[in-house]
């Protein structure tokens, strides 16, 4: 009950100390911004409130209206965090994100540093007012005891002791009010049983981490992976060997956000070197992963759900390709848009993440004030961070990552053979930039993406080629009309490009597409077989909806060339069969030669 909370702080041994230390405490860790975080913030504040001697029903009552007031005043947080962290304190708390330990502190985040000062305020204030309620109802019931022989009559009646008995239960101090404000002995600073609360829970993670660490590692890799993808992440079995420094999960699938029925990858086995002295500055280096019994694109048994997609910084604010490029849009040429839309999507979210946080000044002069504003109103205040404080390595990166034999729907039989090296999520603090290359089993896909190593051109180069593509696997897609048709043949596709990280992340991308043994049906007309059809595409604007230019002269001539050798040959066949019924034995010997001369001048 409420009232009997309040009548043991006001009637029980509680000393001013463990009031003030129960409000700060209790107030700092309203004020934080999340476990996900501050983690090390959270646990070291929840660790003190338990040694120190404070009262935890205040710290309780404290905490509500505080968390209610950080979440009411988080703009005001970000503020005093980016006035401090990027003002005259930045090399202090550029110390503190890299220090070990501290560095699961959560410096880093606007938000945290606002929330302590704001925390602090708060507590000391409700503090404050605590105590001094407190001291004033004992002092007049102090009062009262020595001077009013009334009260103490009143006091002792059988009515009034079962009323207080219910309502504010049993007094289980025996001294008075005046010794109340005097402060007793058992008003300690320490908690004894907090000591051995504390010694105990550390005991306890000792040896939950030598007997049941892979479970721990694999709920904790799990819950990251899951944040990161922002749908299901499934794993089977997570192994640790600090001592030889080792990570392998075994039986990982991670559900496709967007299509929570299929899974966006899928392996038996993920092995990769993992450095402990990295981790405890909050580092998370791998190196030599290999990755074993890859899928792509799979169905899933059970749908996953959606855990937390953060939306991208500025994508609501893409401009519309209309207004950036000229050319006609995917819509124009497929339709199955939509789907391909969805899949640049993507692609540009793993680009924004491969190429690191934004530069302080971007290229079209957003100033740092004006991006974190932009960032904070996409994600949230207690998400933005100060990427900018995080040196020597990044976060997260990995050397090497290597799959073999990754099987794709997208591919019939071929797998895919997979080497990144370089990922990380600050690219600048890598000796050598990303890459990525992609080659199928077959030879049918063989694909490159680099990033520039030079920070003043952010951005990179993409190459792509495709052989012996049939084309009914993009035909089916293309929207040709209802009296076109495209049958057979074999189509080359190669692509070579620039991708830039501007505010859209842009591509420049010319395509050459190599078509043959074709068979175009239009309309009535009877279907023709083209031997060989050259044209090149050009794609460029924001990735997500980008502009395709196609040379509609060049086309129309190179099929107009294509189909004059097919009338040719075919009128040349249909002369010498001719010629061949009316005159038999008859021809004369070189009548071939001059024939085949009148047929390769170039006549209509």
């Amino acid at each position: 009950m409420l009232t009997r909370k309040l009548a043991k702080i006001l009637r029980g041994s509680v000393t001013p100390f463990q009031l003030m230390a129960a409000a700060i405490l209790g107030s700092l860790l309203a004020f934080a911004p999340g476990l996900s975080q501050a983690p090390g913030l959270i646990v070291f504040l929840t660790f003190l409130l338990i040694l120190l001697n404070a009262n935890f029903a205040v710290a309780v009552l404290v905490g509500i209206p505080a968390k209610l007031v950080s979440l009411a005043t988080m703009p005001i947080s970000f503020a005093i965090g980016t006035a401090l962290i990027d003002g005259p304190l930045e090399s202090l708390f550029r110390t503190l994100v890299n220090t070990p330990v501290l560095a699961f502190f959560g410096f880093e985040y606007y938000s945290t540093i606002g929330g302590l000062i704001l925390g602090s305020l708060f507590g000391v204030g409700t503090g404050l007012a605590v105590v001094r309620t407190v001291s004033t109802f004992r002092k007049k019931m102090a009062d009262m005891e020595e001077g009013s022989e009334r009260f103490n009559k009143w006091n002792e009646k059988k009515s009034v002791k079962m009323l207080k008995f219910l309502l504010l239960g049993s007094a289980k101090s025996k001294t008075n009010y005046r010794e109340l404000l005097q402060g007793t002995p058992k008003g300690t600073p320490l908690r004894p049983l907090g000591i051995a609360f504390v010694a105990a829970l550390t005991l306890l993670g000792i040896i939950l981490s030598m007997f049941a660490h892979d479970t721990i590692i694999g709920l904790a890799v799990c819950s990251g992976l899951e944040a990161a993808n922002g749908a299901t992440v499934d794993l089977g079995e997570a192994s640790l060997d600090l001592k030889a420094g080792r990570l392998a999960l075994i039986g990982i699938a991670a559900a496709d956000p967007d299509q929570l029925d299929r899974d966006l990858f899928r392996a038996d086995r993920i092995e990769c070197d993992l450095s402990v002295r990295d981790l405890l500055r909050k580092r998370f280096r791998l190196d030599a992963v290999t990755i074993g019994g890859g899928l792509c694109d799979g169905q899933r048994e059970v749908p996953g759900h959606k855990i937390h997609k953060t939306p991208i910084a500025g994508e609501a604010d893409v401009p519309s390709s209309e207004e950036t490029t000229t050319g006609s849009t995917i819509d124009d040429y497929l339709k199955t848009a939509h789907r391909w839309k969805e899949r640049l999507a993507k692609v540009r979210s793993w680009l924004e993440k491969l190429s690191g946080p934004e530069p302080s000044e971007t290229p079209s002069g957003e100033s740092l004030t004006e991006r974190l504003r932009r960032q904070a109103e996409a994600t949230g205040y207690a998400r933005v961070k100060a990427g900018h404080l995080i040196e020597d390595a990044p976060t997260f990166s990995i050397s090497k990552l290597v799959a073999d034999s990754v099987k794709t729907p997208w591919f019939n039989d071929e797998t895919l053979n997979i080497i990144a090296t370089n990922i990380s999520t600050q690219p600048a603090m890598m000796s050598e930039p990303f890459q990525l290359s992609v080659i199928s089993s077959g030879g049918l896909l063989k694909g490159q993406v680099n990033m520039n190593s030079n920070d003043a051109i952010p951005g990179g180069t993409c190459s792509v080629e495709i052989r012996n593509l049939s084309t009914s696997r993009f035909a089916g897609d293309m929207d040709l009309g209802a009296d076109t048709r495209i049958e057979g043949g074999s189509a080359d596709i190669s692509l070579d490009g620039l991708w830039r990280r501007d505010a859209d992340f842009t591509v420049d991308l010319p395509l050459k597409i190599t078509v043959r043994d074709m068979i175009i049906a239009l309309g009535n007309v009877t279907p023709v077989q083209v031997p060989i059809l050259e044209f090149p595409v050009g794609i460029h604007g924001p990735i997500a909806s980008p502009k395709i230019d196609v040379d509609h002269k060049q086309l129309r001539d190179a099929i107009l060339k294509s189909g004059i050798g097919i009338a040719k040959e075919k009128l040349k066949a249909r002369a010498v069969d001719r010629i061949e019924e009316e005159f038999g034995d008859k021809l004369p010997v070189d009548a071939g030669n001059i024939l085949k001369g009148i047929f390769n001048r170039d006549k209509k």
